[in-house]
């Protein structure tokens, strides 16, 4: 969830950023494009929205990759059966 709402930030701050140089922008590109598509104009969107998007975006990229990790993870039982699954988080 951190890793959300921290790109979710830092998509207020993309003045900041493209100021610096940084590649962190790469990173924010989903929810700039996200916005976009919604405002239906490439010039003028709202980055309320592109920071929405983001935190949502990587909130469930970050959910997803735990918990595929956390299947891959168990281990099998003694009859080559895996045993139940339970969540990680």
């Amino acid at each position: 969830m951190s890793v959300g709402i921290s790109l979710g930030i830092a998509t207020l701050q993309i003045e900041s950023l493209t100021r610096s140089g940084g590649s962190l922008i790469l990173l924010l590109f989903p929810g700039l494009l996200g916005s976009m598509i919604l405002a239906g104009n490439v010039h003028a969107f709202p980055l309320w929205f592109a920071c929405i998007i983001n935190c949502i975006f990587y909130f469930g990229l970050v959910w997803t990759i735990g918990y595929l990790g956390a299947k891959v993870r168990r281990k099998p039982s003694v009859e080559g059966r895996s045993e139940e699954f339970k969540h990680p988080f």
